[in-house]
């Protein structure tokens, strides 16, 4: 509509000019009447003119709005989602201590449950933005969208690295290390996977056939932490992955401290054993800890 009437107005802007070049003298009632029209017209003009570059700035102003007001919502929907996927581990380490210890198959029953229930909240939580992806300009779509899906594989390979076997353990954990340094930090998990201080100072090998192994680490932790693991050779290997596995923890640096220790492997010639505070809020001290561990086929 503002295109037409600036169309009109030019049309009577150029009429005037040329009904004004034909006459051979102009009265002052005609001037007058030429020049009123010709303001009018100008006027229309320069309104439409200006109407529409600050209708352009509006817009572009409103983008910026809309774009900043996207970026921290989106931040704070993937906050949230960290937020429930700390809850997760949590119970997910409580239900791991139930099952290792062999206590109320109901209350892990229940705290599988409750688990399954805050990730659903978390998947529906992430659909939220995309009302935001509809909105904001591609740039800011581009970056929140690799943002949410960085965050949801980093999620994956947190929990994939409790089941995989220790030889794929290392390259996993450099991936979610490298994962957790291209996100920002409000949008990554607390966990220690990436702050790893154990290492083995002495392999004593107790019993080694080719049906049971048994033998005793002593791990040094360089610095106070909740938790270690290490990586560890057997002296001959396995016609075939282990199938039972225990460990034990026969010397720690605090004796009244609950520290919980396992041994797993999914491969015939190496095995990870961990060591864990399981005391709230009270880390394993620096120093050596012997574990001792064995496994059969």
């Amino acid at each position: 509509m503002r295109t037409i009437i600036s169309v009109l107005s030019m049309i009577v802007i150029i009429v005037c000019l040329i009904w004004t070049s034909q006459l051979s003298g102009i009265d002052t009632r005609e001037g007058l009447l030429v020049s009123i029209i010709l303001a009018i017209a100008s006027s229309v003009i320069s309104w439409a003119i200006s109407s529409f570059y600050s209708e352009k700035t509006l817009t572009a102003e409103n983008t910026k709005l809309i774009d900043r007001i996207g970026e921290q919502s989106s931040e704070k929907i993937l906050n949230q989602s960290k937020q429930l996927y700390s809850i997760e581990q949590y119970l997910d380490e409580k239900q791991n201590i139930l099952l290792e210890k062999d206590l109320s198959p109901e209350g892990s029953i229940f705290l599988e449950s409750t688990r399954n229930m805050i990730r659903l909240v978390r998947s529906s939580n992430n659909t939220y933005i995309n009302d935001w992806t509809g909105v904001v300009s591609d740039k800011v779509k581009d970056s929140i969208i690799k943002q949410r899906n960085a965050q949801s594989q980093l999620f994956e390979d947190i929990n994939l690295i409790r089941h995989v076997s220790p030889d794929k353990r290392e390259k996993l954990e450099e991936k979610i290390e490298k994962a957790s340094q291209d996100l920002p930090s409000y949008l990554v998990p607390v966990t220690t996977l990436k702050e790893n201080h154990a290492s083995i100072i002495e392999h004593i090998y107790i019993e080694d056939t080719t049906s049971i192994k048994k033998g005793r680490l002593k791990i040094y932790l360089a610095e106070d932490c909740y938790k270690g693991h290490v990586v560890g050779k057997f002296l001959s290997t396995f016609s075939n992955p282990p199938k039972k596995s225990t460990s034990s923890m026969e010397k720690a640096v605090s004796r009244d401290q609950q520290i919980n220790t396992f041994a797993r492997t999914g491969t015939v010639y190496d095995f990870h054993v961990g060591i864990k505070s399981i005391e709230y809020n009270i880390p394993l001290k620096k120093g050596i800890y012997e574990v001792e561990y064995c496994f059969e086929e």
